[in-house]
């Protein structure tokens, strides 16, 4: 008895899986609307160059905020070598240091004062072994803490989405399994 059910659940199974590849085959590009959110990607619109400091030529990347920029910004930064400083028109807002890479990649969520809107924001290694490429694939972003966690959202749904879906197959299969052996 138990083994013509689990054939059933198996071909059952098979059956459902057949028609979802099917089905992701036909159905094109999945579009979630989210409304537009008010952020600024800066990967692209850096100024890259050096800044002589210390007898030392540091990289140093930097972007003229625009002034039709709203209130209450943060800049949220991924991938940046292991030391960096931020500046807001010369004057320090947020400094990293990790030199026994501890922390491997991290976020970092700086928040800027109000009315920044046409000053000259600027990220500068501080070290010379820190090279401008490595602040320059750094993944960077400008705008209202809530659109960025929005665009986060909206680009990383694909995980959420396999990452359920795994969860409840996975919880299935577990109580199918258990069932099974209830009923031998």
């Amino acid at each position: 008895m138990w083994k013509r059910l689990s054939r059933i659940l198996y071909i059952c199974f098979a059956v459902l899986t057949a028609l979802a590849l099917f089905k992701s085959l036909n159905a094109g590009q999945v579009v979630l609307d989210f409304p537009d959110v008010d952020i600024t990607i800066l990967n692209d619109r850096w100024e890259s160059g050096f800044v002589q400091q210390d007898q030392q030529r540091l990289a140093c990347l930097s972007y003229v905020i625009e002034q039709d920029t709203s209130d209450n910004l943060i800049l949220s930064i991924k991938g940046l070598p292991q030391a960096f400083l931020v500046y807001l028109n010369n004057t320090l807002v947020y400094s990293f240091q990790d030199p026994l890479k501890e922390r491997g990649v991290a976020r970092h969520w700086i928040n800027f004062p109000p009315h920044i809107a046409g000053q000259e924001l600027r990220i500068q290694a501080v070290s010379e072994e820190d090279s401008l490429q490595s602040l320059e694939t750094s993944t960077t972003y400008l705008g209202r803490q809530n659109a960025i966690l929005l665009y986060f959202l909206r680009d990383n749904t694909y995980a959420l989405l396999f990452g359920g879906i795994t969860l409840l197959l996975g919880a299935l299969s577990i109580s199918v399994n258990i069932y099974l052996r209830r009923n031998r």
